[in-house]
């Protein structure tokens, strides 16, 4: 989706799994994923989430990527999961 989104320049998509879509935005709006703003999203931005755990997420906004309002295991998850693809 990211490909897509940044470099195809889609607009709009459908999927028979409505969350995948969410998910994306969820994750993408306004660089929520790279929660330390060195550019990239990966391992280390897993590591921030990991230090704000248990906390509500006015602590670390970007960190609640699952939208619950708390920052939790499984919003790491999350995040590993979506580095791996």
């Amino acid at each position: 989706l990211d490909v897509l989104a940044r470099e195809v320049g889609v607009l709009g998509i459908f999927s028979d799994w409505p969350a995948t879509v969410t998910y994306y935005a969820n994750c993408i709006k306004n660089g929520m994923m790279d929660l330390n703003n060195d550019g990239d999203i990966d391992r280390f931005d897993v590591n921030v989430i990991r230090q704000y755990l248990r906390q509500p997420a006015e602590n670390c906004p970007g960190c609640d990527i699952d939208g619950d309002g708390t920052i939790t295991i499984r919003d790491a998850i999350r995040l590993a999961v979506f580095i791996r693809k």
